[in-house]
């Protein structure tokens, strides 16, 4: 049995990043792997320019009203956050996964992979938090743990080249193994409608986690 939900739970993410400066292919899961989650959005719904309504996925708009949403380009699905032509000054919207449970499994890592385009800017951004104690409903009333991770917005993957739906930052492993329960997994989309440097376009996909030991 793992131990409980530890308070140095943010300090354990981060220690488990440290392994992330290597090639893309590390974080490849391997078919042996123990998957305890996965999320690839292969078997999507197109809402273009809509909202996220994706099987047990959370949608909340905090700021604004644009969603995130699916998409697919060359039959590889993914969900997108995007404030492009929104007309508003602040987007602030997040994707959570379905409720995970972690006492069945032990020494889990999370990897998932994002990618950006014509995001120039820090602030255009995305950002990762855990929680174990979300209902399901309200979003702002749960406590949410950031995660420490590689992500297409950090200032040393920021490009202004079209990325063409190639989704290709690797988050790194992310420990995992200190938390027991019930989580949710939540991306934070920031961006701007009335300023050009912050109306890029943020995507996720390949969200896995797993059993890094078997």
């Amino acid at each position: 049995m793992k131990n409980i939900f530890k308070p140095f739970l943010l300090l354990t993410l981060s220690i488990g990043i440290l392994t992330s400066c290597v090639k893309d292919d590390d974080f490849e899961v391997a078919s042996f792997k123990e998957t305890v989650y996965k999320e690839v959005f292969d078997s999507y719904i197109v809402n273009d320019d809509e909202y996220l309504n994706f099987g047990d996925w959370t949608s909340f708009v905090e700021t604004g009203s644009v969603h995130w949403f699916e998409k697919e380009t060359d039959d590889n699905g993914y969900l997108e956050f995007t404030s492009y032509q929104s007309g508003e000054a602040s987007n602030i919207a997040w994707a959570i996964t379905p409720k995970i449970n972690l006492d069945e499994s032990e020494d889990e890592v999370l990897t998932f992979k994002t990618s950006s385009e014509y995001v120039t800017d820090p602030a255009n951004k995305i950002e990762v938090f855990i929680s174990s104690d979300f209902d399901g409903t309200n979003v702002l009333a749960a406590t949410w743990t950031p995660v420490v991770a590689v992500l297409a917005n950090n200032s040393t993957n920021i490009s202004s080249s079209a990325s063409n739906g190639f989704i290709n930052i690797n988050s790194g492993e992310i420990d995992l193994s200190a938390i027991t329960g019930d989580i949710y997994i939540a991306f934070k989309g920031t961006g701007s409608g009335t300023n050009v440097a912050l109306d890029g376009s943020l995507r996720l996909d390949d969200i896995k986690i797993y059993n890094k030991n078997l």
